[in-house]
């Protein structure tokens, strides 16, 4: 049997050169943050699907997704194609639409063909459960730049005295306009932007944020 679990859980799971972040809320509900791999075959069906089983996880409330890379993408498309027989997906969360690519689009038509409902979040728009609240900083709804991994959605997480920050695979512009707009204090923890690539996370920005916990 399952273990009842209390407060909020995080779980970052190993899926190679990607993004896969599992949060349980305090009231019980489940959350993925992105889904992909670029280096391990069928992420979706082997790594994160039996994470998932394995911790009587059946049903995804939601799935929260910040741009259209594969190694972000590529294992939520196998688990929104395999819920009759794996995860059931309630909402699929994704940026505001003027940021869509094609490979953002095509994941919205897949999970309104498997019976998943699609949301949108931009900047400022939020889900709550209980003391858990997680804030979309980025994109707003007039973003009008480059799509991709400029157009990451960026989400605020907080948790009584925890905050967390996932950045996608920001860079560049709008990693600045977060520092100037919208990052008013430091953060416990970090999911460094773009796995960590050089063309993300500024003096400036790591300065302001200040994290304890980096994660890559």
């Amino acid at each position: 049997s399952h273990r009842i679990k209390t407060g909020m859980e995080i779980v970052v799971l190993d899926v190679g050169q990607g993004d896969g972040i599992f949060i349980r809320g305090p009231k019980g509900k489940r959350y993925l943050i992105d889904g992909g791999s670029s280096d391990v075959s069928m992420v979706g069906k082997y790594r994160i699907e039996p994470y998932l089983l394995s911790g009587a996880v059946d049903t995804l409330d939601y799935i929260l997704i910040s741009h259209g890379d594969e190694d972000h993408i590529n294992g939520t498309k196998e688990l929104l194609e395999r819920q009759k027989i794996g995860v059931r997906i309630k909402n699929l969360v994704l940026p505001p639409e003027q940021v869509w690519d094609e490979k953002l689009t095509d994941l919205a038509q897949m999970a309104v063909q498997n019976d998943t409902k699609v949301l949108v979040m931009g900047k400022g728009d939020r889900l709550t459960e209980g003391k858990m609240k997680i804030v979309c900083l980025h994109p707003d709804q007039e973003y009008d730049q480059e799509k991709g991994n400029e157009a990451s959605m960026v989400l605020d997480i907080s948790y009584k005295n925890l905050d967390i920050l996932l950045t996608g695979d920001i860079e560049g512009q709008s990693e600045q306009t977060l520092v100037k707009e919208e990052i008013r204090g430091t953060y416990e923890i970090l999911k460094v932007a773009h796995h960590g690539s050089k063309g993300s996370s500024g003096q400036r920005f790591l300065e302001q944020v200040d994290p304890e916990i980096a994660l890559i």
